[in-house]
């Protein structure tokens, strides 16, 4: 059964200014040893009986890459650029609250959802529509529904064997899914689940596969290794600490995801020490890659994103190596350039948004807690990977201070954006002029709108932009979407 319905209008305007700052690490080759320079090596988990010494694991929420790049030279702080002033709205459209619509559907099964590990990944299609992927409730079953324009379930949803999903592109014939399922070929009793470990958590594997508008897989490539997880060089998912994103280029699929890696313990002959980073892939139209072997990017990784305009781009949320946001923009075979963002500020005070394709770059929207109060900004990145300007939107105030907490961005109708984040809980909408960043529309309330922490806003090729939602453990579904309007 679907529903639909539409939310009432609220409006405030504003304007835009702001700060930040840089710090070099470079990017590694998957070859080298994780061991930033002149630092000492920082584990995630020690000795299995070690882990509940460990403080609680972070809760958060994609390209080409083989030698090490020459580790970026430190840059001053961008300057803030004063923006336009707010341009009004086209008479002819609707106030933003009344563009969005919101769709619910019952599946189904009951499916888990509004979770790190159970997202909800929305894909657009080519030709209208979505594809959406969930993950059952009842067992290890990943569906993926189709839904037409008005967000509506059409047919059966497809099935395929899984613990989790994470991440999907719509193709015009199919899509392309990365999963997660356990990989009994890397079992070790000390740390995996099994039937005489029942205790332990999931030692996985991380497949992206390819799917025909039938369900059919065309391929299937696993991404992590088959080195057992007590041995070094192991690469693998573990309990936590784990999502993707993916992208397609056209011609290539960028795959970045945090992953988990086992190396020797220090002074300890013939134990492992499990070490919590991520990587970046990118991959043919068959999955096969065409870098060399991949970039780690942040350590410990919190969060990555992934976005492509001519190249790739890839923003992740790092803790100690470095402990920023590390920026890189990527040609097929090598790092092109780097940058950090937000150097030493505590990784609880700072969340990734949404990064987005500009002229000349990509946005990215992010949230920070320099001073007393919680901060949204608006950072403009070029093609070498730096940050050209860093602009406080101060429309935005009370923003969540709790981690964790998100803001989102996404293309928006044509050549402008669609931002999002939390005010005392309820989602806030704004729309952002896509070459300047000046605010044109909002702040205005989302009523009875929802989005996790782990969700992000996709873009329709119409101008539309939706994302999916469910409180979990239900048959519920909904999706919203807000009209474009120009």
């Amino acid at each position: 059964m679907t529903a639909s319905r539409s939310i009432a209008p609220i409006t405030l305007l504003a304007l835009c200014l702001a700060a930040a700052a840089p710090w070099p690490i470079r990017a590694q080759s998957i070859g080298e040893p994780f061991v930033p320079e002149g630092a000492l090596f920082l584990p995630l988990l020690g000795r299995a009986a070690d882990l509940h010494d460990l403080p609680p694991p972070p809760t958060a929420r994609p390209t080409p890459l083989p030698s090490a790049s020459p580790a970026p030279s430190a840059t001053e702080a961008p300057s803030a650029t004063p923006l336009p002033s707010p341009k009004p709205s086209p008479a002819a459209c609707p106030a933003l609250a009344e563009r969005l619509r919101i769709t619910a559907s019952d599946l189904p099964a009951a499916f888990r959802a509004n979770d790190e590990y159970f997202p909800l990944p929305l894909a657009p299609r080519p030709e209208g529509g979505s594809l959406v992927a969930w993950r059952e409730q009842a067992g290890p079953v990943v569906r993926v529904g189709r839904f037409d324009d008005t967000d509506r379930l059409l047919g059966t949803p497809l099935s395929f064997a899984a613990e989790e999903v994470h991440a999907l592109v719509a193709h015009e014939d199919g899509g392309a899914l990365v999963t997660v399922a356990n990989d009994p070929d890397i079992y070790s009793p000390k740390y995996c689940r099994g039937a005489s470990t029942p205790d332990k958590a999931l030692c996985g594997k991380l497949d992206l596969l390819r799917f025909d508008d039938g369900g059919r897989e065309q391929w299937r490539r696993t991404m992590t290794k088959k080195v057992n997880v007590d041995a070094n060089g192991a690469h693998f998912i573990w309990w936590y600490q784990h999502t993707a994103r993916l992208v397609w280029s056209g011609q290539n699929y960028g795959l970045y995801w945090r992953t988990a890696e086992s190396s020797p313990r220090p002074g300890v002959p013939g134990e492992i020490d499990i070490h919590a980073a991520d990587l970046l892939r990118l991959l043919d139209s068959d999955g096969k890659p065409v870098d060399k072997g991949g970039v780690r990017a942040c350590s410990h990784s919190w969060a990555v994103r992934l976005a492509y305009s001519e190249r790739f781009a890839s923003v992740c949320h790092g803790d100690a190596y470095p402990n920023a946001f590390h920026l890189i923009t990527h040609e097929l075979d090598r790092p092109r350039g780097e940058s950090n963002l937000l150097n030493g500020l505590d990784p609880v005070k700072r969340a990734l948004g949404g990064l987005v394709p500009r002229p000349g770059g990509f946005w990215l929207l992010y949230m920070a807690q320099p001073g007393a109060a919680m901060e949204l900004h608006l950072a403009a990145i070029d093609m070498a990977g730096k940050v050209t300007r860093d602009d406080k939107l101060p429309f935005a105030t009370g923003l969540a201070t709790a981690y964790p907490f998100r803001p989102y961005l996404a293309a928006y109708g044509e050549g402008r954006l669609l931002a999002g984040w939390h005010k005392a809980g309820a989602l806030q909408l704004a729309v952002l002029d896509g070459e300047t960043g000046a605010l044109l529309e909002g702040p205005a309330a989302a009523g009875g709108a929802k989005i996790d922490n782990w969700a992000e806003f996709m873009s329709y090729p119409n101008g539309d932009v939706g994302w999916a939602w469910s409180p979990g453990g239900t048959k519920r579904l909904e999706l919203l979407r807000v009209a474009g309007c120009s």
